[in-house]
């Protein structure tokens, strides 16, 4: 367990520097609460891969159309 601890540390450290530093580009003042922190990393989340949303939507009405018009 030790040695997946220390694997993923550096990463673990990193990402929450980036949820800080968005949470602060939005607005947030201050330290950032476990409450917090599900709700800003959603938000990073969607700001990262909102194309794909856009993308997927159009990829699914290509799929839906070429199986149900010809």
């Amino acid at each position: 367990m030790e040695d997946l601890r220390a694997k993923s540390y550096d990463f673990a450290v990193t990402e929450m520097d980036e949820l800080k530093a968005f949470a602060k580009k939005q607005g947030f003042e201050g330290d950032l609460k476990s409450w917090d922190l599900t709700y800003y990393a959603e938000r990073m989340r969607e700001a990262m891969y909102s194309y794909q949303v856009v993308l997927r939507t159009y990829i699914y009405i290509d799929v839906y159309y070429m199986y149900t018009c010809t």
